[in-house]
């Protein structure tokens, strides 16, 4: 057959993510508010980097170039899928399905060249923060721009090119919701084995050399992080790091699953799945990344709102005495063209090598405090002073301190949740209350799956396992706590306070890895039910729960060695009912800068992680629910899901508020009423949850009462 026989293809159908109409409104909503959204925070972090002076460094100008590179990327695609989610006929023409391709393309390597350059200039300005002026000049930084850009441009230039001069002579409904290679290929009606191997090889030099100048500018990173000898400067270093790495792991995650798994095992479903959570989400989530735990740019966004209401500087006159030694207040200003990085390894120069520093004097070095002004001036960029004081207090600190015998802690004492004697006994009647429930209520389920063979299915093993889990973990507290109620002194010895943390922390971790087990399992139940059985063995089922119980080990022992290398020398009061990492890093006289970032990262990606198998996994159930056409069966499928949606939302909800906040606002009095939540209230509810509205649970129940005390 000859080229000149085909029919060619003029247009192409896009299946698109739903055939059902009350599922496509609902997309609609959803992925309108995400479109907006992802416009509003993209547009404003341009605008703002654009009009605060403090942000013209090469960080933030990079930053800027990757929303742009996002706005244009969810806007090459999201306006067209929300068309076809409202219209009948969803087509698109065969030019423009090309030119959509052309600019993702373009745009997705552009922005992975783009998250290499922002590595590498973490890399010069920790690894070499006096020569980052130098090397990162301005020039330097719009021609890495360019290039990133212009490699995008031709990157998609060829892989367009044969993609576009393959014959498409047969099918032309493409099931996905926009023009992408990979169900290209497969509508073509000639060989297209070479083109797959140009596509993949092009895409694979792109991600994973990237990937290699990202992982190797973080290797000298952390090498040259954990050389320096201030706390402060340590997390100062890090904190530029972590939005940076959050994103890259989005992004590089969902790219590697979609483009660089072999083609045999390419699947429709899943492919839609990921690309909207790179062509939709991850353009939402960056502005959002890069904000909110970025201390600049929030100062910034402030300045902006409220530059007309307040002065800028305070006046020069204002000469009062002040009482503390280094106001956290004060500023110094350093020229525009010094960026700040260059500060976070000042403490490696001497101090009279550095200009304009004020004298942070103790008592012991002079008699009197003299005021710190700050230095007026026309512009320029902000630095307070505080971190350069503390960098002083803290070596003459250490130097006084190294001649003074410690006391070393052996107990610790806890507050617990009040003083007042009359609410101490209401607690301990309340508490022993839910205690008991949480007891019963996780035991007997456990016992109840047990022995009821109806209940031998893998859904129900990871249900014991998370009531086994719930009894331990409740156990771990309870008991302490109500012996703490009627004592004088509630003490806790070190070697005690430092087991429960391990046991808390272990059990925690491994009721996240359950719950998001137990998401994979009802997808499987609901999405592929002819694999069920033979995707859910009891092989599987065992592993999982084995790689649960593993991975919540090796994240406590993190913790806990980390903690046990600390010294407690000062006060050992601790502001809590029970040993949490929090308050104890506030006890220790140690610096703990690095358990505080060992907290946030590990907690982060542990949620993360468990949180994304979740969401991603009910998406795909929510989206064969509604494809179901009976009503029955659809109600039946939710059903099974609704009890673990509850309880997921439960414990992510308390344990992100606890563990993924900056520690500038960790809150005693809010953390001790959440952590009660989450240790003794969840451990409760969830056999109630699993219980109460499932009818299989309800009617086990029933048949072991009339088996226990009506044999006949």
């Amino acid at each position: 057959m000859t080229r000149a026989n085909y029919t060619l293809v003029t247009e192409f159908i896009l299946l698109g993510l739903a055939d059902t109409l009350e599922l496509q409104i609902i997309l609609f909503v959803l992925f309108s508010v995400i479109y907006i959204l992802t416009i509003w925070g993209n547009v404003g972090m341009i605008l703002l980097i654009k009009t605060d002076s403090r942000l013209h460094t090469p960080m933030y100008f990079f930053l800027a170039n990757l929303s742009f590179v996002d706005v244009c990327c969810t806007s090459n695609i999201t306006p067209k899928m929300l068309v076809d989610l409202l219209s009948e006929k969803k087509t698109i023409s065969f030019a423009g399905c090309f030119l959509q391709l052309y600019f993702f393309i373009a745009l997705a390597t552009t922005e992975c060249i783009l998250f290499g350059l922002m590595a590498y200039d973490r890399y010069v300005a920790i690894c070499n923060p006096l020569l980052y002026p130098l090397v990162m000049t301005r020039t330097v930084c719009l021609k890495m721009a360019a290039g990133a850009f212009a490699a995008g441009l031709l990157n998609s230039m060829v892989d367009t090119s044969y993609i576009s001069s393959l014959p498409f002579c047969s099918s032309n409904v493409i099931h996905h919701f926009f023009c992408d290679s990979p169900p290209l290929f497969k509508l073509s009606c000639s060989d297209t084995h070479l083109n797959e191997s140009i596509f993949s090889t092009t895409a694979g030099v792109n991600i994973v050399g990237t990937l290699l100048v990202i992982l190797t500018s973080y290797c000298y990173i952390l090498f040259s992080i954990f050389h320096m000898h201030s706390g402060e400067g340590r997390h100062k270093a890090f904190s530029t790091c972590v939005s940076h790495l959050t994103a890259i792991i989005l992004f590089y995650s969902s790219a590697i699953y979609t483009y660089l798994r072999p083609s045999s095992s390419y699947s429709l479903g899943q492919d839609k799945v990921a690309s909207v959570f790179y062509t939709v989400v991850i353009p939402m989530l960056n502005p959002l990344i890069y904000s909110l735990r970025n201390k600049e740019v929030k100062k910034a966004l402030w300045h902006v709102i409220t530059r007309k209401r307040m002065p800028l500087f305070l006046p020069a006159s204002d000469t009062s005495p002040r009482s503390s030694l280094c106001q956290s207040t004060e500023e110094r200003l350093v020229p525009p063209e010094q960026d700040t990085t260059e500060l976070l390894d000042e403490e490696r120069r001497p101090p009279a090598s550095r200009p304009d520093q004020p004298s942070c004097q103790t008592p012991e070095d002079s008699n009197h405090r003299d005021l710190i002004k700050p230095v007026p001036a026309a512009s320029g960029t902000f630095m307070s002073n505080k971190v350069l004081c503390d960098l002083q207090l803290h070596s003459k600190k250490n130097k006084h301190m190294a001649d003074v015998n410690f006391t070393l802690v052996t107990e610790f004492i806890l507050l617990g949740l009040t003083d007042h004697a009359e609410l101490k006994v209401f607690l301990f009647l309340l508490f022993l209350l839910i205690y008991t429930i949480s007891l019963v209520g996780n035991l007997g389920m456990l016992f109840l799956i047990h022995i009821t063979p109806k209940l031998q299915t893998p859904m129900y093993h990871f249900l014991s396992c998370l009531s086994f889990v719930d009894a331990c973990y409740s156990s771990v507290f309870a008991p302490k706590m109500l012996l703490n109620f009627f004592v004088e002194q509630e003490t806790i010895s070190f070697s005690a306070c430092i087991v429960q943390y391990f046991l808390f922390v272990s059990l925690l971790t491994t009721e996240g890895f359950l719950l998001a087990a137990m998401a994979y399992d009802r997808y499987m139940a609901i999405v592929n039910p002819l694999l069920y059985t033979v995707a859910m063995t009891k092989i599987v089922c065992v592993a999982l729960v084995i790689g649960s119980c593993v991975g919540g080990l090796i994240n406590s022992l993190t913790h806990t060695i980390g903690l046990m290398k600390l010294s407690f020398c000062g006060p050992n009061v601790i502001s809590h009912f029970f040993c949490d990492l929090p308050p104890l890093l506030k006890l220790s006289c140690s610096d703990t800068s690095m358990n505080e970032l060992l907290l946030l990262i590990f907690s982060g990606i542990i949620a993360l992680i468990t949180f994304l198998t979740v969401m991603i996994s009910y998406f795909c159930i929510v989206t064969a629910i509604l494809r179901i056409r009976s009503a029955a069966g659809r109600h039946r499928a939710f059903s099974t899901c609704a009890s673990h949606l509850t309880a997921v939302t439960l414990f992510y909800g308390s344990i992100s508020f606890s563990y993924i906040q900056p520690s500038s606002q960790y809150s005693l009095e809010q953390e001790k009423v959440v952590s009660v939540f989450y240790t003794l209230v969840i451990p409760m509810l969830n056999p109630l949850i699993y219980s109460l509205r499932n009818k299989e649970v309800k009617d086990a129940v029933i048949r072991a009462i009339e088996m226990k005390y009506f044999p006949c």
